[in-house]
């Protein structure tokens, strides 16, 4: 394989931008404001559910939350996107930079598994909580959509979503161990 051809392989993971950024540049480096971002597939493409696929998403979010300082608020994954509340955690950071990381991560994963690209989309949909929805609103939101899509009956049956609040994150990228009380 040429220089080339790596290089044009790298690209076939993205499809086309369909929408530009929302959200000014100082608000994605806002510390402590979630950030609702809706990544979806490329083409729409329903894969993400398949035998392995969320597992590898989960471990992406969490491999990049440290280092970025990111906290990973809540996350569902349906068959062709991925809802993420997360939020910066220290200054300095961009929650961009941390969208686009899990991305990346998850594209080296998923062609390690043998997922054909392209996996996403160019670009994500992303609001603040402040906007249209307030935060608990959008919690519920992404919580809700596998019921409001009829992929299940009760919100806490379906396995690939997780609320995990404010926290910083741990150096695994995971809320820290809770010690009982």
């Amino acid at each position: 394989m040429t220089r080339g051809d790596n290089q044009q392989s790298r690209k076939t993971h993205l499809s086309p931008r369909l929408t530009p950024h929302r959200l000014s540049d100082a608000d994605y480096q806002r510390v402590g404001v979630p950030v609702f971002f809706t990544l979806c597939t490329a083409d729409r493409r329903e894969f993400l559910l398949t035998l392995g696929v969320p597992e590898l998403i989960v471990e992406s979010l969490e491999w990049n939350a440290a280092p970025r300082g990111t906290c990973v608020i809540c996350y569902c994954i349906m068959p062709n996107h991925v809802h993420l509340i997360a939020c910066n955690t220290r200054d300095g950071e961009d929650i961009r930079d941390y969208e686009a990381a899990v991305k990346k991560r998850c594209w080296f994963l998923f062609r390690e598994a043998g997922v054909e690209p392209p996996y996403w989309q160019r670009s994500y949909w992303d609001e603040h909580a402040e906007s249209s929805l307030s935060f608990d609103e959008q919690v519920e939101y992404v919580l809700a959509n596998p019921r409001r899509k009829g992929l299940c009956h009760k919100d806490e049956d379906w396995p690939y979503l997780d609320y995990r609040g404010f926290y910083i994150p741990n150096e695994d990228g995971k809320p820290p161990v809770q010690s009982g009380a």
